[in-house]
């Protein structure tokens, strides 16, 4: 119960923090100079995304690539927007993480799990939040939240624009657990959202 308290009253804290403050860490000057920004326009989908992506992995340099995100509109930026999302490719071939939460957003925003149900923005952050506190209790979800990846399956000429919105909650959802949680390390975020091309998802039982 006292553990509730808290967390209830954290998160209250959190709401009243302006965007500013709430997205701190997605600063821009928070990543090292040598990680590379793109704007959206210039990797408009998938197959541009995974070419520049894997133009400069090749070197092992890169691990992320940063895309300038507005957070207070849930969409992308520019050149001169401060705050950025950090995003990471897997290749075509490239085993699935053993733990990942599963996100199949269409061309239209619309998210679906693996089994192709619609979920919404509450269900999608619930998900990740308990996968990021998971620790290993469920075997589905996170051994740790250092390895609670999220792999995000769209189709290779999808346009990257669709999946603004998803990344707005994803980054909501795990700044609202930061606040409640003081053992999270912030920098994590920078390591769990992969772009993956899409495979065929499973049908519902």
């Amino acid at each position: 119960m006292k553990k509730l308290i808290v967390c209830t009253f954290l998160l209250g804290l959190w709401a009243c923090l302006s965007d500013t403050e709430k997205y701190a860490l997605f600063d821009r000057n928070k990543f090292a100079d040598h990680i590379l920004t793109v704007p959206i326009d210039k990797v408009p989908t998938l197959d541009k995304f995974n070419q520049t992506y894997w133009a400069k992995n090749s070197l092992k340099v890169h691990t992320v690539i940063l895309i300038p995100y507005d957070f207070a509109n849930q969409r992308f930026g520019n050149a001169a927007t401060p705050t950025v999302i950090p995003l990471s490719a897997l290749s075509w071939s490239a085993s699935l993480h053993r733990t990942s939460l599963e996100l199949y957003p269409d061309a239209q925003g619309k998210v679906y799990n693996q089994h192709k149900e619609l979920l919404s923005n509450t269900a999608i952050k619930k998900m990740f939040q308990a996968h990021l506190l998971n620790r290993g209790k469920n075997p589905k979800l996170a051994e740790s939240p250092q390895k609670a990846w999220v792999d995000i399956f769209m189709l290779p000429q999808q346009p990257l624009h669709s999946i603004a919105p998803l990344l707005g909650v994803l980054a909501e959802a795990y700044t609202e657990t930061l606040a409640s949680t003081p053992n999270l390390a912030p920098g994590m975020i920078k390591h769990l959202l992969y772009l993956r091309k899409r495979i065929q998802i499973k049908k519902n039982n």
